[in-house]
């Protein structure tokens, strides 16, 4: 029954798929965390669309679950943010506030940035100064 239907048009996708390009790899993000005293600083790396989110959401959570009183979120290491990004943040900042407990970020790239511009946000989100910058 090597002759099967099944069989040949499992022997067609294979040789369909063996005509497509490479796929890309999943953008990956990663984020560095430090500690000092009661904040803690969550700094992402890469690109903060729909695919990454979760991963820093996990992070978030994870370090909000030990009890900080500041989380801060470092943007300078991203090179992307889509609109699933930025609701991730907003939505930070919302659960903070109605937590009681700190939540800023330090901007990004102008990049970045731009895209808090023009959504309105750079006013509401608590963008603060990096304390290494002149």
């Amino acid at each position: 029954m090597l002759d099967s239907p099944v069989h040949a048009h499992a022997a067609h996708v294979r040789a369909l798929e063996a005509t497509l390009p490479p796929r890309a790899p999943a953008p990956a993000l990663a984020a560095t965390i430090h500690a000092d005293r009661d904040a803690v600083t969550v700094a992402p790396v890469g690109e903060l669309d729909v695919a990454t989110a979760p991963v820093l959401d996990g992070d978030l959570c994870a370090v909000r679950d030990l009890g900080f009183d500041a989380i801060v979120v470092d943007l300078r290491g991203l090179t992307f943010i889509d609109s699933t990004g930025v609701h991730l943040l907003v939505r930070w900042a919302a659960s903070a506030a109605a937590h009681g407990y700190a939540f800023r970020l330090i901007p990004g790239s102008d990049r970045i940035q731009r895209v808090f511009r023009l959504t309105g946000l750079i006013g509401s989100l608590g963008f603060e100064r990096p304390r290494d910058a002149a």
